[in-house]
C-alpha cells in the first residue's frame, strides 16, 4: 500500500474512489513528495544506522566511529552482533565484571540468533543451554540445571603465546640472529622452546640468551635432521628446564645460567646447580641465538669457541663493519634452529 491508499483511508467513500478528480489529483503529488522522503530516510538508516545497515562497508564506516574494528572473519551479521553488545558495555562503564559478563552473554546470545535466523535450516549452538537461561542464570550454577555449564569470568588467565617474529621465518634462524620478544603480561614470566635440526646443516650445541635478563640457555648435543628438542618447565617446578627428544629425556644435557654478559667467557661454576628456563621480563626482551662450542662434542665448524659480543652481529655485504661480523664462514651454519619463546 502506498501512501496515496493511505491517505484515502481516511476521505469519505465518493472522494477515495474518484480517481481523475481534483482532490485525488492533488493528494497524489503529495503522496508522491512523501514517497520520496521515505526513500531518502530508507537510505539514511541503511547508511547510518547500524541496525538497518545492509553493506558491510557502511557497518565499518559506523563502527570506527567508536573505534571498532572489524575482525577479518566477521560478515555483516556477527559483526554487528559483537558491535552492538560492545558499544552498550562501553556506555555502561565496561570497568566491572556486571559489564563485561552482560557483553560476553549479549554477543553470545545475539550471534546465535543471526546465525540461525541467516541460515534456516540450522541451529547454531555457541553454547548448549544458553538459550534457555537468563542472564542471572548463564554465570550460576543451578541442581534444576545439572549438565549445565555456565559461563565463567577468569579475570588476567594465564595464555600461552609463540613468536610471531620466529614464525614468519618458519624458525629458520643462524647464527647470531637476533630479535625481539613482547611479554603483555602483567608479570613476568618463563620462555619454553623447540628447537629443530634442518636439512643441509647441523644443529650443535645450540645456545638461547636473553640479553634483556642475562639468562642463557643450551643444550650439550647435536641435533640431526627430522629430530626436535623440546624443553619446558618440570612438573613440580615451572622454572627448572626439562628436555625431550622423540620422548627421550635429555634435561641432563641442558645448561643454563643467570647473569650472562656477552663477550665474557663462562665457566661450568658459573652455571646453575640445575638447568632453569629463561625469564621474560614485562615489556621488551632482546633475544640471541648463539652456537657455543663445548670440549668433547664434535662440531667444529658448527659453532664457535669465543662469545660473540654485543658490537657482533651476522654478517651481510656491504651492510656490516669488519671485524665486528660472523656468519657462515663454512656454509654449514644455515638453519641452525627454531626456537619459539612463548608465555
Amino acid at each position: 500500500m502506498n501512501h496515496l491508499a493511505r491517505i484515502q483511508e481516511h476521505l469519505p467513500g465518493p472522494y477515495a474512489l474518484a480517481g481523475d478528480a481534483v482532490l485525488t489529483r492533488l493528494l497524489d503529488v503529495v503522496a508522491l513528495e512523501f514517497e520520496a522522503f521515505q526513500e531518502d530516510l530508507d537510505r539514511m538508516r541503511q547508511s547510518h544506522w547500524i541496525r538497518f545497515a545492509y553493506r558491510l562497508a557502511d557497518a565499518e564506516k559506523l563502527a570506527a566511529l567508536v573505534g571498532v574494528t572489524r575482525l577479518p572473519w566477521e560478515n555483516l551479521l556477527t559483526f554487528r552482533a559483537r558491535l552492538l553488545p560492545l558499544v552498550r558495555a562501553r556506555l555502561a562503564g565496561a570497568l566491572g565484571p556486571l559489564e563485561v559478563k552482560r557483553f560476553v552473554y549479549d554477543y553470545l546470545s545475539d550471534t546465535e540468533k543471526v546465525l540461525s535466523e541467516a541460515d534456516r535450516r540450522l541451529a547454531y549452538l555457541l553454547l548448549p543451554g544458553l538459550q534457555r537461561v537468563s542472564f542471572e542464570q548463564a554465570f550460576a550454577l543451578a541442581e534444576e540445571r545439572p549438565h549445565f555449564r555456565p559461563l565463567e569470568l577468569r579475570e588476567n588467565p594465564q595464555r600461552l603465546k609463540t613468536s610471531g617474529v620466529l614464525a614468519a621465518r618458519s624458525g629458520r634462524i643462524p647464527y647470531l640472529y637476533r630479535w625481539e620478544e613482547k611479554n603483555r603480561g602483567l608479570d613476568d614470566t618463563l620462555a619454553r622452546f623447540r628447537v629443530s635440526g634442518l636439512f643441509g646443516g647441523r644443529t650443535t650445541v645450540p645456545v638461547l640468551v636473553n640479553e634483556t635478563t642475562g639468562d642463557l640457555l643450551g643444550y650439550a648435543g647435536h641435533l640431526p635432521f627430522g629430530q626436535t628438542l623440546v624443553i619446558e618447565g618440570g612438573q613440580e617446578d615451572a622454572e627448572t628446564a626439562s628436555a625431550f627428544i622423540n620422548d627421550t629425556d635429555v634435561s641432563d644435557r641442558l645448561f643454563s645460567m643467570r647473569g650472562f654478559t656477552p663477550g665474557v667467557p663462562f665457566t661450568r661454576q658459573d652455571l646453575d646447580k640445575t638447568p632453569r628456563l629463561p625469564r621474560m621480563a614485562r615489556g621488551s626482551n632482546a633475544w640471541i641465538f648463539l652456537s657455543v662450542g663445548l670440549y668433547d662434542i664434535k662440531g667444529l665448524n658448527h659453532f664457535f669457541f669465543a662469545i660473540a659480543g654485543k658490537e657482533l652481529r651476522e654478517g651481510v655485504f656491504d651492510k656490516t663493519f669488519f671485524n665486528k661480523a660472523g656468519g657462515d664462514h663454512s656454509g654449514l651454519l644455515r638453519g641452525a634452529g627454531a626456537a619459539l619463546p612463548g608465555g
